[in-house]
């Protein structure tokens, strides 16, 4: 399922903007940190976010496993989807023997709904680690912009 590859990329994209964000947070004087600090508590909270995501792609997900239930039953009498690998066609394969297993048994051969919602489970989690950073690196950004501003507007 290609949410769930997106979600693991989203996932590793995070690491290196939360390392970037850590990075020019710390070069705020403490003035600076005060302000964002203020301002990133005014913000959604990202659990909420989070949630709120993750209802929406389970949903969806959820939505579309009845429309191929209902296809499949119009069209053979049964519904047949046992494993979540029979709707998931393009597998991730990592190359390590190790992850692949697990994630065979983890994901792959677990009842479509339970892989659905891990599915989306990934990439909300994905996808909210990014965007909080993004977030979070554009405001110290437009705080660091304003401040050099007021700087040059007072010297």
């Amino acid at each position: 399922m290609i949410l769930g590859t997106i979600g693991i990329l989203l996932t590793l994209l995070s690491a290196p903007l939360w390392a970037y964000r850590h990075v020019i947070y710390r070069q705020l004087t403490p003035r600076a940190r005060t302000i964002v600090d203020n301002v990133s508590r005014h913000h959604e909270k990202s659990y909420r976010f989070a949630l709120r995501v993750f209802g929406l792609v389970a949903g969806a997900l959820c939505l579309i496993l009845a429309l191929i239930s209902i296809i499949q039953y119009s069209k053979f009498g049964e519904i047949g989807v046992d494993k979540f690998r029979e709707i998931a066609k393009p597998q991730l394969y990592s190359g390590s023997r190790f992850i692949d297993s697990n994630l065979k048994i983890f994901l792959y051969d677990q009842h479509p709904i339970f892989g659905l919602i891990l599915v989306a489970l990934l990439f909300s989690v994905g996808l909210t680690l990014v965007l909080s950073a993004l977030r979070d690196i554009s405001l110290i950004g437009r705080l660091n912009r304003r401040l050099s501003r007021l700087k040059t507007m007072t010297s």
